[in-house]
């Protein structure tokens, strides 16, 4: 499903992502389409709004959240790096023809009685 994110002062619309649930297990979500406006790009927005997505997240149930990342692509992966996010593993996307990063991030202290 689609998300909207939302400036955190001005309410105004700056991006857009999106959860799907592993097939199988509900309780882990795929995070993808995660896009910041071209207009909003470079000002730390992305940051601000990670704990309106994780809410999100832990709101649907999720406790661990799968995302990729291409190779190369240094904003994203200094993000996931931000974020906490575990380097899963390093693949070859035959489809894009990228190497992409597998991340995983779990949304809550392990130790946490869920």
């Amino acid at each position: 499903m689609k998300y909207f994110i939302n400036h955190p002062e001005t309410n105004e619309v700056i991006g857009e992502y999106e959860f799907t649930s592993m097939p199988g297990c509900s309780r882990i979500g795929i995070s993808h389409g995660l896009k910041i406006y071209p207009e909003f790009r470079g000002k730390g927005l992305s940051k601000q709004t990670q704990d309106i997505r994780d809410n999100k997240a832990k709101e649907l149930g999720y406790i661990i959240i799968l995302s990729t990342t291409a190779v190369g692509n240094a904003a994203q992966e200094h993000r996931q790096e931000w974020n906490c996010s575990k380097k899963v593993q390093w693949l070859f996307n035959d489809k894009t023809g990228h190497d992409v990063i597998l991340y995983a991030r779990h949304l809550y202290d392990w130790r946490q009685n869920l």
